[in-house]
């Protein structure tokens, strides 16, 4: 089980001593490939030793510059040392060079334990792990094999089989140093490890051929080229061991292929890597840009890092402190797997305490910076989800509270202070009736009057803060009412929006309300407002545009009402769009999700005229409450933005 944490408080304090290991390792590597150069160049028994030389030492450089690289990347990762270890172990099978056959057994020896090493290396790239049971049972069947059959040659056998050209000296090579042995068990042995050998090289390129078709991306691209030299290398290595020997002039030949190819494999490791590094930060570039201006859901975040890793079975899991535990993105627990073999898992922490978890495709490399970079990303995208979240709902309970806050105060006028000013128009005009002085009596009579007004007044007030015809008749007709009353024309058109949920409608409303409140203030008195609204399938769309003068909020900030007009769509989870062009004009574009709810009746009901208005749209638009004469056939309005 891997775990990629953001927390770096301890950066500074392990970097010098790290920083000092790998400058010792790197100074190390220079030594042992300099001896090693030095050592195979002064051989006497290969067949080209100063060409043998210049290629072993490049290897040996080149893996030991490789691991260090990735050492560096991923300090806390295996695979760097792997592969600074497979640098040191193939300089250290330099004594096959040696003429002494003390050293020269050693040095077949260590190239025996290399081949194996090195296969154990290529399957546990790029993560520094076997990924499955048939990759540890191939390591540890060819491990065996080799053993059993090095073992029964030192035993048995006076020489050792071939290990290529890089170590061919033909009738001059020492003998075994153990034993003399006898020459026909020695062939036997020498034909059967060749054998073995072979096999176990096919058997590692189609591991490593199955484990290129892995689901994940950024493991395809870092498996890819290594895939591919080491099956040309294998190729290669088969001809130059069984059909070229029978072909002395190709010798130099063979030798510089060889060295081509074995150097090839510790470059195409390295590019592998660096091609990871670059993947990783597009990758996490891409999210955060797929993320940008967009209100994120765990379920989303868990799609986008699906698909930057290229693995379609992962999933994102979120720690529960109540729980003490995980839940899905659906909220449902979620258990971790047991078997690692079937499914990775990597936890991600903040402050050394649990924060998610990924559950993904075992191949996944987790200790490279693709992991890193996504579990640095993924806390970041759910903190910011997090924090929408709770804007959002604070913003919906402040919405709700205020829209309270309105229904309590008409309640409170209607049955309080209109009330009472009632009783009081009432009892004035019976002490009218009782008062035989007529002066005394138009005086009650005025006061009366001006009850009436208050009555009145207060009555309209209370509309104001939440229109009743809102909640009784929908949106479409309380937007008829506000325009009624308007001292500036106003067409309303319905394409169908129907009824919505309250939240929805009151948002609608209150936000049309405000920006014809901006165009009454600043398009002047001739302008004409256009006021529609629809739905487009789980959305509902509106638009409140005018043909005044205009102004350039940019110059002026966002004023109360346009904050409150944004507050509101976005407590509602909806998006508004305010667009400034002075002297064309202002329009206020916005939509909100919504289910699909059944459409108010499509005629109005008769009675009150202010319950039941005559149709608003730019077809055949009625006057403006001001007593104003309709203009004939307007066209709605469309430029941007409201001014305030």
């Amino acid at each position: 089980m891997a775990t990629a944490s953001v927390s770096r408080r301890d950066w500074r304090r392990r970097a010098a001593p790290r920083a000092f290991v790998l400058v010792a390792v790197g100074v190390a590597g220079i030594g042992a490939t300099a001896v090693t150069a030095w050592a195979v160049a002064n051989s006497a028994i290969l067949v080209d030793p100063k060409s043998v030389s210049i290629w072993r030492a490049l290897v040996v450089a080149s893996y030991v510059a490789a691991g260090l690289y990735r050492w560096w990347r991923r300090p806390d990762g295996r695979f760097g040392r792997l592969l600074v270890g497979n640098g040191f172990l193939y300089a250290a099978t330099s004594f096959n060079a040696s003429g002494a056959s003390p050293a020269y057994t050693l040095g077949m020896v260590l190239w025996a334990v290399y081949v194996v090493y090195t296969a154990y290396v290529l399957l546990s790239y790029p993560g520094g792990r076997l990924g499955s049971r048939l990759e540890r049972a191939f390591i540890r069947g060819y491990a065996l094999s080799t053993a059993v059959l090095w073992s029964l040659i030192l035993a048995l056998s006076a020489t050792f089989p071939g290990a290529g050209s890089f170590n061919d000296c033909g009738s001059r090579c020492p003998p075994n140093a153990v034993v003399g042995g006898d020459a026909v068990i020695g062939t036997g042995l020498n034909t059967a490890a060749s054998i073995v050998f072979t096999i176990g090289l096919i058997g590692l390129t189609m591991l490593l051929f199955d484990k290129a078709r892995a689901p994940g991306r950024a493991l395809r691209r870092a498996l890819t080229p290594v895939t591919a030299v080491f099956t040309a290398t294998v190729a290669w290595f088969v001809i130059s061991l069984y059909v070229l020997p029978a072909y002395p002039e190709t010798a130099s030949v063979v030798t510089i292929v060889n060295g081509v190819l074995g150097l090839a494999i510790p470059i195409a490791i390295l590019l592998g890597l660096v091609s990871g590094d670059l993947y990783a930060a597009r990758s996490v570039g891409r999210i955060v840009l797929d993320a940008g201006g967009k209100v994120l859901t765990p379920v989303a975040v868990e799609a986008m890092i699906a698909d930057a890793i290229g693995d379609p079975t992962l999933t994102l899991g979120l720690w529960v402190p109540e729980r003490n535990g995980y839940v899905g993105t659906g909220g449902a627990p979620l258990e971790l797997p047991r078997d690692s073999l079937a499914r990775g898992v990597t936890e991600i922490t903040r402050d050394d305490r649990p924060a998610a978890v990924l559950i993904h495709d075992p191949a996944l490399d987790t200790d490279s910076s693709v992991v890193e970079g996504l579990a640095a990303t993924s806390l970041m995208l759910l903190e910011n989800t997090r924090l929408v979240d709770e804007l959002q709902t604070s913003r919906t309970r402040l919405m709700q509270t205020a829209d309270r806050e309105r229904r309590r105060l008409e309640r409170d006028l209607h049955d309080g202070a209109q009330q009472r000013l009632m009783a009081v128009q009432i009892n004035l005009r019976l002490a009218q009736e009782r008062i035989a002085d007529d002066r005394v009596a138009t005086e009650l009579e005025t006061i009366a009057v001006e009850a009436a007004q208050a009555v009145e007044e207060l009555r309209t007030l209370a509309h104001g803060i939440y229109p009743p015809v809102l909640r009784s008749d929908g949106l479409v007709h309380a937007l008829h009412s506000l325009a009624i009353r308007a001292p500036i024309a106003i067409f309303v058109t319905d394409e169908g929006i129907g009824r919505c949920s309250p939240s929805v409608e009151a948002a609608i409303y209150f936000c049309s309300a405000e920006a014809i409140q901006n165009a009454i203030k600043h398009a002047g008195s001739n302008a004409r407002v256009g006021v529609t609204v629809g739905r487009d399938r789980d959305r509902v769309h509106f638009a409140i545009s005018d043909d005044g003068v205009g102004i350039d909020h940019s110059e002026r900030g966002d004023g109360d009402g346009l904050t409150g007009m944004r507050d509101r769509v976005g407590a509602a989870g909806g998006k508004l769009e305010i667009v400034p062009s002075p002297g064309r004009g202002t329009t206020v574009r916005g939509t909100i999700p919504e289910g699909v709810t059944t459409r108010a009746d499509d005629t109005l009901p008769a009675g009150d005229p202010e319950a039941s208005p005559p149709p608003l749209t730019p077809e055949g638009a009625a006057p403006a409450g001001n007593g104003r004469k309709a203009l004939p056939t307007p066209t709605a309005p469309t430029p941007p933005a409201v001014q305030h």
